[in-house]
This record gives C-alpha cells, structure tokens and sequence, in this order.
C-alpha cells in the first residue's frame, strides 16, 4: 500500500493577537467551583490580500457565550488571533487548495490561541484553563439548491 504524502504550500509569514481579554472574577462563597460557561464560540474567517495575491489573511476568535443561565461565571474570554500566510506554490492554485489554506491557517491560529489562553490564565488562583480539542471543517454557506446547480454543470 503506497501513501501519497502531499505537501500543502502554506508557511506562516506572522500573526498576532489584535484583541486578547481574559476576565477572572473572585470565588464569591468558601468551598464555591471555579466555573466557566459551557458554550464557546470560535469563528473563523480567511481571505486573500487585494495587492499581495499570494498572500492570505486569516482570523480566528474564540470567546466564551453566556447561555440563558443566570450563574455567574469566573473566567470569560474573548480572544482573537490574525495570521499572514503564504501560498509557496501558486501554479497549485484551485478551489480545493483555497480550502486546505483556509482550513490549515485556522488550525495554526487556533493552536496559538489555545497556547495563550493556557498560558495567561496558568498563573491565576484557580490554574489554566485549555480549550478542547476541535475537529475542524470547512463549511459551505451555499443553500442546497445552489449546491444541485454546481453539480449540473
């Protein structure tokens, strides 16, 4: 059985954290849980750069969502992370290598996030706090009916 290994022509050129809020708030009642809120939205969005071409912009924000719960919660986040990046490989150029690089880019940043997140909230009193483990996809904004289109054609 052969492996095919394909390379994807993504390198990192940088990224920062154009926005980056962590919010403790105290125990309130001796022997009370540490809690946080257990919806976390992350959005995610890439495009390329209108006078770089092979360069693309992606962003990643995660950020804890208060559900209808009235409890109070002692750490909330809102964290977002910008990369640039670059397609090595222009002549591999197609719909399913926009994907890759869009779905790639976001892993990186999201790991970045994550790492952050760890590392900022590991010197308070109740100790760090991870992110999951995400499974990542790709999702199309088509409806069904424009999805039956492309397929006729």
């Amino acid at each position: 059985m052969d492996l095919q290994i394909t390379k994807l022509p993504l390198e990192l050129n940088s990224y920062f954290f154009p926005e980056f809020n962590i919010n403790f708030s105290p125990l309130e009642n001796e022997g009370e849980k540490f809690s946080v809120p257990g919806n976390i939205n992350i959005t995610t969005s890439a495009d390329k750069n209108k006078d770089h071409p092979e360069l693309w912009e992606i962003s990643v924000r995660v950020q804890t969502v208060k559900g209808n719960e009235e409890k109070k919660f002692n750490l909330e986040f809102n964290v977002c992370a910008l990369g640039f990046f670059k397609n090595t490989d222009r002549k591999e150029e197609n719909e399913l290598m926009d994907h890759m690089i869009r779905l790639h880019g976001s892993a990186i940043l999201l790991g970045a996030i994550r790492e952050r997140i760890a590392v900022t909230t590991g010197t308070s009193p109740f100790g760090p706090f991870f992110l999951p483990s995400l499974g990542m996809r790709i999702v199309d904004n088509d409806t069904p009916e424009e999805n039956k289109n492309k397929t006729k054609k």
